[in-house]
């Protein structure tokens, strides 16, 4: 015997009235989870339920009033005059109002980092 036609013992195919009703099943167009409820059980349910729908909705306001409570820039400090030359090294800085050196973003990362940082992961992981 062949190792690809050795079957459990107890393996059955399924009839052809098994595979018709598991189509069947499949192509109705109720819902899966049975009848929809009536607006009478819809009511019944949330008035049995008005607690924890009140603290879902004191929770879901209290989250978005937070959220819009926040600044649009949450850190507005000062930055460090920056003067570069053409290829981007640095020639000069003044430091900020704040006395603080806090050069602004960059908007690229310099390759030795990311070389060192290819580096080191490689060498880690």
């Amino acid at each position: 015997m062949y190792f690809w036609a050795v079957r459990p013992s107890n393996f059955q195919f399924p009839s052809l009235s098994r595979l018709k009703h598991t189509f069947r099943t499949l192509r109705r167009k109720e819902p899966i989870c049975g009848k929809l409820p009536s607006p009478e059980e819809i009511k019944t349910h949330i008035l049995r339920h008005k607690r924890r729908y009140a603290w879902s909705v004191i929770v879901f306001v209290l989250f978005t009033v937070y959220m819009f409570s926040l600044p649009r820039k949450l850190f507005d400090k000062p930055t460090c005059t920056v003067i570069d030359d053409r290829e981007g090294r640095l020639l000069g800085a003044k430091i900020a109002a704040d006395g603080q050196w806090r050069f602004p973003a960059a908007d690229s990362v310099p390759y030795k980092y990311a070389k060192a940082l290819v580096l080191f992961e490689d060498k880690r992981f």
